[in-house]
């Protein structure tokens, strides 16, 4: 759907699933806890798993996104890795918003879906003039030597 002028990717479940759940939690103090996988394909086709497990009710979703239609977050990881750009990825993270985005991403790199080098330049900030500050900090990579930092 269309949200500020950009397209965000938006999971939809059935009317009669959307009813179930709500007839089990409704009314209820309830936390969702969120998993991330990223997967992919090897011909460059990305796609992001997500589970949402309910704390009540042993209530499970699971979706399949397709990154490389819906994300524009890991276009920009993934064009920063290729050296089409070579600047900074800033999350503004409000009250912790991204934090698990975040962790998700520091075991993609761990388990070797992200570079080092691509991560380097992924920046979560609380506040806008910290993100100014960072933009006005960068130093652009050489992006001629973009294979060179899927090594790093």
């Amino acid at each position: 759907f269309d949200f500020n002028g950009k397209n965000v990717p938006r999971i939809i479940l059935t009317d009669r699933r959307f009813d179930e759940i709500m007839s089990k939690i409704q009314g209820k103090p309830i936390s969702v806890n969120t998993n991330l996988n990223i997967l992919q394909d090897g011909l460059g086709h990305v796609f992001v798993e997500v589970m949402l497990d309910f704390s009540y009710e042993d209530i499970r979703e699971e979706f399949l996104i397709h990154a490389n239609k819906s994300l524009e977050f890991f276009e920009a990881l993934a064009w920063n890795q290729l050296g089409i750009h070579s600047k900074p990825i800033i999350l503004l993270n409000v009250e912790g918003y991204y934090d698990e985005l975040y962790s998700f991403s520091l075991k993609a790199c761990k388990e070797g879906f992200i570079p080092q080098s691509t991560l380097d330049d992924f920046y979560l900030i609380s506040n806008v003039a910290d993100a100014i500050e960072c933009i006005n900090e960068f130093k652009p990579r050489d992006k001629t030597q973009w294979f060179k930092r899927l090594k790093e």
